[in-house]
């Protein structure tokens, strides 16, 4: 098998994806590893793209957890913090979600707040932003 000659089906195919959007594919025929393979390819070029919260949605199609978090720490660190509350809430990264939490409270960043306080079930949190900020 010639793998350059597949590599560049690959990324045709994923550039294809990232031009016509991730919701108009359906991906439910692929095999999990194939389907794993395409979608992360996918959120790399949602990113050069500039299209962050969908490179995220594609890793989270993808199921891959370890690249999410990846992810949300490189949100987080270049100070990009609905960006990574995204990343952590997909990746169920308890502890991260409570720092990206706190930080978005102290930046005044509701919304992304909320959203996690939601995926915690920290309802008291909840409430409290939504009766004083929302």
């Amino acid at each position: 098998i010639n793998t350059s000659k597949y590599m560049d089906k690959f990324d045709s195919l994923a550039w294809d994806i990232v031009h016509k959007g991730l919701n108009t594919i359906d991906f439910s025929m692929l095999g999990g590893n194939v389907r794993k393979e395409i979608l992360v390819k996918v959120a790399e070029l949602f990113l050069k793209e500039g299209k962050p919260i969908e490179a995220i949605n594609a890793l989270n199609m993808a199921g891959d957890k370890e690249k999410l978090i990846e992810y949300g720490d490189y949100f987080l660190n270049s100070n990009r913090f609905t960006e990574a509350a995204h990343a952590f809430v997909y990746a169920d990264d308890t502890k991260r979600m409570r720092y990206v939490a706190e930080i978005c409270v102290r930046e005044e960043i509701y919304d992304a707040a909320i959203m996690v306080y939601e995926k915690l079930d920290d309802q008291e949190m909840v409430s409290y932003l939504k009766a004083n900020f929302k």
